[in-house]
């Protein structure tokens, strides 16, 4: 797995290119807390090149979903494939995060000029 991380409009874009297995959840964990550590509330986790994310993982996009929210910000999920939306969805927390079919839509939520 490997993460890219970019910034446009205010906003931080975490690409995640892979599995999110329960091996790549300590550095998920340590990049989405390195980025609202530093003030980056308003996130948006890029599933478009990632086809699996493990419970773990799950838990990791919970946890930055309720700190980013005690910062005033959010973490939208943009680019779910079938797979990942199905999970979101068993798991009721498709009821927890906004989910856009593309970056560019997840970031026009936040009022980013795309």
């Amino acid at each position: 797995m490997k993460l890219r991380l970019r910034r446009e409009d205010g906003v931080a874009v975490m690409a995640v290119e892979g599995s999110l297995s329960q091996e790549n959840v300590p550095l998920f964990r340590t990049r989405l807390d390195r980025l609202l550590e530093e003030g980056e509330a308003n996130i948006v986790v890029d599933m478009t090149a990632s086809g699996y994310i493990s419970s773990m993982g799950l838990a990791v996009l919970v946890a930055a979903k309720n700190r980013a929210t005690a910062l005033s910000g959010d973490v939208k999920i943009a680019g779910s494939g079938q797979l990942i939306t199905n999970l979101l969805r068993i798991t009721n927390l498709w009821r927890k995060f906004d989910m856009y079919p593309s970056v560019a839509e997840a970031l026009r939520s936040f009022g980013a000029e795309v």
